[in-house]
């Protein structure tokens, strides 16, 4: 008789659903480990931290330009990202794109970009003709200070890098409306119906108006970023950022 023993049918069906077992845990400790060692970009990348994006931002001069209108932009474009100048510079986007103007308007956009960067109070008032106690110029101002102060921006890619930039910044543009869209809270400023809103002065060709809203509507992030982002992208091609709007309005394709 052989010195062998037979193994009972049960222990090898014990005995290989344990390796099974040991095998599937090595391999679920082998995906983990794989999946922390990647950078945290590949993991969960945000579209608006597109290096193409971040690589064109210019950083806030230190010195004057020398002239009213780049000094205005520059220092418009800095206060856009400042946490302290963002609110006061909404609200002069919003006074100047509402009618009818009232007989004010200028002394209120003067005091909100005077609180947006209050150490360029003179050049503001330069910009704006000199706004006298009765709220009227009395000097030549800029005519472009609605433009300036809605495509302000320290994002000012290379002619060579344009392309990607343009591309990157309208995928984090699209991001951002996506988010926007799903910020559906029970109120009057949902996301959707800020939306439609917005669409509505799109499609009235009351670009500025929409910009405002729009700014208004994503600032509930209390992401300066995204603000500039959006601006940026308005800048470059407003109708693109329109076709953006528009797509969470009107009956997919």
């Amino acid at each position: 008789m052989s010195s062998k023993q037979c193994v009972p049918r049960s222990n090898l069906v014990q005995g290989t659903a344990r390796l099974t077992a040991l095998a599937g845990g090595v391999c679920a400790i082998m995906f983990t480990c794989t999946l922390c060692s990647l950078p945290a970009s590949a993991q969960s990348a945000d579209p608006c931290n597109d290096p193409n994006i971040s690589g064109a931002r210019q950083s806030c001069p230190k010195e004057p330009s020398g002239n009213v209108a780049d000094d205005l932009q520059s220092v418009l474009a800095c206060a856009w990202i400042d946490s302290n100048g963002v609110e006061p510079l909404l609200k002069a986007l919003r006074i100047l794109t509402r009618g009818p103007v009232a007989l004010d308007v200028n002394e209120k956009v003067l005091a909100k970009l005077t609180a947006a960067s209050p150490d360029h109070e003179s050049l503001f008032r330069a910009a704006m003709g000199d706004v006298g106690r009765n709220g009227q110029p009395r000097t030549q101002g800029n005519p472009d200070l609605l433009d300036t102060l809605a495509k302000a921006s320290t994002l000012k890619p290379k002619d060579e890098d344009k392309p990607n930039y343009k591309v990157a910044l309208f995928v984090c543009t699209q991001d951002i409306i996506d988010d926007l869209y799903k910020d559906n809270v029970p109120s009057d400023r949902a996301g959707p119906l800020a939306l439609a809103r917005i669409n509505d002065s799109f499609v009235r060709k009351n670009n500025y108006l929409a910009l405002s809203q729009l700014l208004h509507a994503v600032w509930r992030q209390n992401d300066a970023q995204h603000l500039e982002k959006v601006r940026a992208a308005f800048a470059l091609n407003a109708d693109d950022l329109a076709s953006q709007v528009a797509a969470k309005i009107k009956p997919a394709k």
